[in-house]
């Protein structure tokens, strides 16, 4: 009974979860999107260009990050099967398996994301 109750916790974190890396998706798209549209009516020139071509680098390693993190968290089975000799030599055993990889990948996601949304931030504020 408590695997089952275990099993069914942690299938709705993964659920919580994915449906809040689809949320920093939508947004992130959206900004991408945003910028597009809305840069070309900036008066020019630009200042601090920069900021505006980091804030778009963060946004699409925050959309990478994330369509790695869903296709790893839903999809496959990867990392499950069996690691190569030299990935089991290089990568500690701490290290290895699908919760350390979604992590790391959460984490790239969501400072990506905050990251491009400070950029984007610092880049109106130095053009108004």
């Amino acid at each position: 009974m408590t695997n089952d109750h275990e099993d069914s916790h942690e299938f709705d974190r993964l659920k919580l979860a994915v449906d809040s890396v689809k949320h920093i998706t939508t947004l992130a798209t959206g900004t991408i999107v945003l910028i597009a549209a809305f840069t070309d009516r900036l008066h020019k020139p630009l200042s601090a260009r920069g900021f505006l071509i980091a804030a778009i680098s963060c946004m699409l390693l925050c959309l990478c990050s994330a369509f790695i993190y869903l296709w790893s968290a839903t999809l496959s089975g990867f990392p499950q099967a069996r690691q190569s000799a030299l990935a089991e030599f290089l990568i500690p055993k701490k290290w290895r398996g699908k919760a350390v990889l979604l992590q790391i990948l959460s984490d790239v996601i969501y400072f990506s994301f905050y990251m491009g949304i400070g950029l984007l931030a610092a880049f109106a504020v130095l053009n108004i």
